[in-house]
């Protein structure tokens, strides 16, 4: 059986400032906020939706002719009442296969993400994987964008490591997809007073088109600002990430 691939991006702060940990500050309790339009991360206190109900792709003459196989990725809001929306394409794979797979998607059902037991909306990866109909294109739910709690640690100093909170992963291009490249790619930033990183240099490039898309996902991540004296510092951290195909 030929086994799906679906891309996965892990990033991992190696580097960064460290303050002597000492010096209570008043307890800030975590919890996870929805943006604008409420639509939540999957994160500590949100679990992630699952696929309840499956609809196949269907193929077409023209993409059983192509003899092309892969991966049509989205990002997609499962809604409270377990229906699809708001879908945006991470990684395309042809007009036709893509255009099938949103189609699988839209028809498919989906228990909701739950916040404290109750159902709310919640953004997610879903992949559509195509075998050339050899076997059944079913979406499946991943992540690829997620709320992470920064540790009680990091809350109550007054001297503290920047942390991250928000993490997204990077997309693969279309050339390391097809050549299955894969690797480890570092990115240096530096993280604000505010928790939003800039100036991004590459330390360890990984080619193939890989590094651009490494910036552009590690400049949407937020982090716990370091803090120093009981205020926040910037500060320059480095951050492995790593690319997988499997």
């Amino acid at each position: 059986m030929r086994k799906t691939r679906w891309t996965l991006a892990l990033l991992v702060p190696i580097v960064s400032g460290v303050w002597a940990q000492h010096g209570a500050i008043p307890d800030q309790l975590y919890h996870q906020a929805p943006d604008k339009d409420g639509v939540y991360f999957v994160g500590p206190e949100v679990s992630p939706p699952t696929l309840a109900h499956a609809v196949s792709a269907v193929y077409t003459d023209e993409m059983l002719k192509s003899k092309n196989g892969g991966v049509s990725v989205w990002s997609v809001v499962i809604r409270a009442d377990g229906t699809p929306a708001d879908t945006h394409l991470v990684e395309p794979l042809g007009s036709s296969f893509d255009t099938a797979a949103i189609e699988a998607i839209n028809r498919s059902k989906f228990e909701p993400g739950k916040l404290s037991g109750n159902p709310v909306a919640v953004r997610v990866g879903v992949a559509v994987p195509f075998h050339l109909g050899k076997y059944p294109s079913i979406p499946v739910v991943g992540i690829i964008e997620r709320d992470l709690d920064p540790g009680d640690k990091h809350r109550k100093l007054a001297n503290a490591s920047t942390a991250m909170i928000h993490e997204v992963s990077p997309s693969f291009s279309a050339d390391a997809i097809k050549a299955r490249y894969q690797g480890v790619s570092v990115v240096s930033i530096l993280v604000g007073e505010d928790g939003v990183p800039s100036d991004a240099r590459i330390l360890r490039a990984l080619g193939m088109g890989l590094d651009g898309k490494v910036v552009e996902a590690v400049m949407r991540c937020r982090f716990r600002p370091a803090m120093k004296d009981g205020s926040p510092v910037s500060v320059r951290i480095d951050i492995a990430v790593q690319l997988l195909i499997y």
